[in-house]
């Protein structure tokens, strides 16, 4: 059937014969055959009827990428979405639509399902911007088989396609290839990781005066929490002096109020710690920072790396661009989560939650898949 009949037949009207003929230059008999199947797939998301079949040329195209672009056409509605915006479908890059639309006709059923709700929800630009993620360096082909292999895992086991993009894919297929897949098990974090940080050392100090000493150079003054901070110290059993805070104080009338703190001892009095903790004492002063990381970082390095042995629920988890392996300590209510990072696998943060439970539920939400329940 030419394209002249198939517009007659969808009640395309008001198109000039000689564009007709144009079409028909490019169309072959498997074209044509798939067209008149499936034209309303793409034509019925298009307002105006000149518009109809201007967005049609140019997604044909010409000469030899025709069929190629049917085919793509073909396997896109037939095993993942009839939702197909032509105007989309246009500008899509040909030779990754195909290599996707390859891996996907050969899989089985449930899983061409699981990739059509995923189309339910998300565009298909963007399972292409998950298998060929901006920036991809190596073997695309290769990529795109490891990367879907993965996505279908996620959405096996009830991840939430909302948290995937291309960059949390990449390192979901990095955790996936280091070991970590559905249910394999996880012993515990060996080592520490940069995460966000030039190196390890300085993610272990930037954690601990965050979580331990209520202070933080990356975050505002509400993302840090005085009574984490103070449950820390008592866990730890830390201690301080007045006369070691009084070199640290330049403020006459500071160090008059701070003695209010400590006793008469001159010990931190620990009734009113956490009163003492939402002072700006230790932000003020790198001097007395730098003897809380010597006393209790390493301390507070080794409690993480000891409790990850004995978390609970760990899951592979993703959000803000990276995917997690995280868990929680029940007793203590710690989370504990690491990654993938310039260093190898390790810890990105440890933290006393102040509402386990509801931490919990955030973190279900963004789970790919469990590790050990």
């Amino acid at each position: 059937m030419d394209t002249k009949s198939i517009a007659v037949k969808f009640n395309i009207i008001g198109i000039d014969d000689k564009f007709y003929v144009q079409l028909d230059t490019y169309m072959d008999g498997a074209s044509s055959d798939w067209l008149n199947q499936h034209a309303g797939l793409f034509i019925k998301s298009v307002n105006q009827e000149i518009k109809k079949f201007n967005l049609l040329a140019r997604f044909i195209g010409k000469g030899g990428e025709l069929r190629k672009r049917c085919e793509c056409l073909r396997v896109t509605a037939t095993h993942l979405t009839d939702k197909l915006d032509l105007a989309t479908i246009a500008h899509l890059n040909l030779d990754n639509w195909a290599l996707l639309c390859g891996r996907v006709e050969p899989l089985v059923l449930d899983d061409r399902n699981l990739l059509r709700s995923f189309c339910g929800t998300r565009k298909i630009s963007d399972l292409l911007g998950l298998i060929f993620p901006v920036g991809l360096v190596g073997d695309a082909a290769a990529y795109a088989s490891r990367s879907l292999v993965v996505l279908l895992y996620a959405l096996r086991n009830g991840g939430d396609p909302k948290w995937l993009s291309g960059d949390s894919m990449k390192s979901l297929v990095a955790l996936f290839d280091a070991g970590r897949t559905p249910k394999s098990g996880f012993h515990s974090f060996t080592q520490w990781g940069a995460a966000n940080y030039n190196t390890v050392q300085e993610n272990i100090d930037g954690h601990f005066l965050k979580h331990v000493c209520a202070y933080s150079n990356k975050m505002p003054a509400e993302a840090v929490f005085p009574s984490e901070a103070a449950w820390w110290w008592k866990k730890f059993d830390l201690s301080l002096r007045y006369d070691q805070v009084l070199p640290c104080i330049t403020d006459p009338g500071d160090r008059n109020a701070l003695q209010s703190f400590f006793t008469k001892s001159g010990d931190i009095d620990r009734g009113k710690l956490e009163s003492f903790l939402k002072t700006e004492t230790i932000k003020n002063s790198a001097q007395l920072q730098s003897m809380l990381i010597g006393r209790g970082a390493d301390i507070y390095r080794k409690y993480a790396l000891s409790l990850s042995k004995v978390m609970a629920t760990v899951a592979v988890t993703c959000s803000s661009g990276k995917a997690f392996v995280c868990g929680y300590h029940l007793a203590d209510e710690i989370f504990i989560c690491g990654r993938i990072d310039a260093n190898g696998f390790g810890i990105s943060s440890c933290y006393k939650s102040l509402n386990l439970p509801k931490k919990m539920k955030s973190d279900e939400d963004q789970r790919m898949w469990l590790l050990r329940a």
